[in-house]
């Protein structure tokens, strides 16, 4: 959709809602590359989560037998599902804050780090060191104004005279990467241009001919190439539509009645 100009650029809000502003024109809020993968039923994922609250709960044994004794399983089950979710939210900033210290390393500024997030970041300075990669670009905000969708990709580099374009995870020994991170390089790939908040220019998107995920682990860093190609962009696309739809009309299609 089409609304008046507020703004110059390409921007996003907190909640990674984008927007941009080229030639008078604001077209926004635009999906983000995320949000269209989240629509995807992630296994993997649940079953990360499902491990994260298990082992919460064997670690926190006695304040549960402890609450359940006093108030019954009800409290005890509210107090569980609270405290397991502040872990996997710590788990996702974790990995926020390790891109940002990524990113900054790549510039070549100086950062701190705790002693959580050293490993990570070890893994990624050795990366750069064992791989001489060339920085053609970090944390750039790209969109697709034919398909209305915007995301911001982690880094692109020259590497084996190749261009790549590499998203970064942070991950436990031994999970990942998954399938549908693919999805996110197809998107990124198909940017028509890199913006800029405040800035009237749409800069050209480096075309790249590789992609990869970059896994940084406690005990080191794997680079796993991914095979993206137009059967790839088309499922991202298939993605994009299913977001929109349960954004959209699967809010009021139960109890509607007949719509064609």
């Amino acid at each position: 959709m089409t609304i008046a100009l507020t703004s110059v650029g390409l921007w996003r809000n907190a909640e990674h809602r984008y927007w941009a502003a080229y030639d008078g024109v604001t077209v926004g809020p635009m999906a983000s590359v995320t949000t269209a993968i989240a629509a995807l039923a992630k296994p993997a994922l649940i079953y990360w989560a499902v491990n994260l609250t298990a082992a919460f709960t064997v670690r926190h044994l006695d304040i549960l037998n402890d609450m359940v004794t006093a108030g019954g399983q009800a409290p005890a089950a509210a107090w569980l599902a609270k405290m397991s979710g502040e872990e996997r939210d710590k788990a996702a900033t974790r990995g926020t804050d390790v891109h940002a210290l990524c990113d900054a390393i790549a510039r070549g500024e100086p950062v701190v780090e705790t002693a959580e997030q050293r490993p990570y970041t070890d893994g990624f300075r050795r990366f750069l060191l064992e791989h001489m990669p060339r920085i053609v670009m970090t944390e750039g905000m790209v969109a697709n104004l034919e398909h209305e969708y915007a995301g911001t990709f982690d880094l692109i580099v020259e590497l084996e005279g190749k261009r790549w374009l590499i998203d970064i995870k942070t991950l436990k020994d031994g999970k990942g990467p998954y399938a549908e991170t693919g999805l996110q390089l197809a998107a990124y790939a198909k940017a028509q241009f890199v913006g800029k908040p405040n800035d009237p220019v749409k800069h050209p998107m480096p075309r790249c001919q590789r992609f990869a995920v970059l896994a940084l682990r406690p005990a080191g860093y794997e680079l796993v190439e991914y095979a993206v190609n137009a059967e790839t962009w088309q499922a991202f696309l298939g993605a994009l539509r299913v977001s929109r739809w349960l954004a959209g009309q699967a809010k009021t299609i139960v109890g509607g009645g007949n719509g064609a």
